[in-house]
């Protein structure tokens, strides 16, 4: 495969964090296994793809985790905030998918 052009990366990477806020498995994987090193890219505010599948409750996105990278160099980036994925996974749930849940016990039964 010849190497990407810098509009070509740009572009995968938007769809790349669309497709993890969607929870879009079969994309994710399809362009992750066309251009690996896209794993390690950073938006900017310095957040990770599995930062961002944390934040918006993808768990299928997050856990193919254990199939790119390094488990170890993914556990411990931080964003520009100095955020890891734990204080990440500490934040309320975005909006949309706390309304589709319907009483406090069973949110936060959805949280755990």
């Amino acid at each position: 495969m010849k190497a990407l052009d810098q509009n070509m990366v740009n572009t995968l990477c938007e769809a790349l964090w669309e497709a993890t806020a969607q929870g879009n498995v079969e994309f994710f994987v399809s362009v992750l296994q066309m251009v690996p090193e896209l794993i390690w890219h950073q938006n900017e505010k310095g957040s990770t793809l599995f930062m961002h599948a944390i934040e918006f409750r993808q768990p299928k996105i997050f856990s193919l985790i254990h199939g790119f990278g390094s488990k170890q160099a993914m556990a411990t980036e931080t964003d520009n905030s100095g955020n890891n994925m734990l204080h990440v996974a500490g934040l309320l749930a975005p909006s949309n998918q706390l309304n589709r849940i319907q009483g406090a016990a069973l949110q936060m039964q959805r949280e755990l």
